[in-house]
């Protein structure tokens, strides 16, 4: 709430990875709403729309980028929300960025534990999505896209020491946009 309480702009830009462009998706809705109560920005029922939200993803692993959820870690006991250090998810259609940049080249500087991990979460999204029992035919066919674009960089990851050429991190984003999808 204080970053909310301080923001008095026009629009948010997020830059980063999944958390940071899940926090700037709550910042958009508190700043729009000036609120300090953020129990009502986890049940959604916030008066006015979040400010106007760019994001720009640096990882490819959560998908944020192009996803309707924001998903933050609680960083003290809130009544109605959580527990200090827990986890809370918003999902919300106001929770998709305005616009989104997506360019593999953000990726470039990533260290290669950063390039693992990302992927990985990449595979669990895409996966878990799959395998619930609510999941759809689009849903489904976005899993279907991205699994084999993260498990083939996974593969070449465990099989090679260094970092993945251009190509291949274009695939591992590419992946994860689509998991975000599921």
């Amino acid at each position: 709430a204080y970053t909310a309480e301080i923001c008095r702009a026009e629009f948010v830009v997020g830059i980063g990875g999944g958390s940071a462009m899940d926090a700037a998706k709550a910042t958009a809705w508190l700043a729009a709403n000036r609120i300090e109560n953020v129990a009502g920005l986890f049940a959604g029922t916030l008066r006015r729309p979040p400010l106007p939200l760019v994001l720009i993803g640096t990882t490819a692993g959560t998908g944020s980028e192009v996803s309707a959820v924001s998903v933050l870690t609680l960083d003290s006991d809130l009544p109605g929300a959580g527990r200090a250090g827990s986890k809370k998810s918003i999902t919300h259609p106001h929770c998709y960025a305005r616009y989104a940049f997506a360019d593999p080249r953000y990726t470039a500087t990533m260290p290669r534990g950063t390039t693992v991990s990302t992927a990985l979460d990449a595979l669990c999204h895409a996966a878990e999505g799959f395998l619930s029992p609510t999941c759809g035919d689009v849903p489904a066919a976005f899993a279907e896209k991205a699994l084999p674009m993260v498990s083939g960089g996974l593969r070449w990851l465990a099989a090679h020491e260094g970092l993945p050429d251009a190509a291949l991190r274009e695939t591992l984003l590419y992946g994860s946009l689509w998991a975000g999808l599921v």
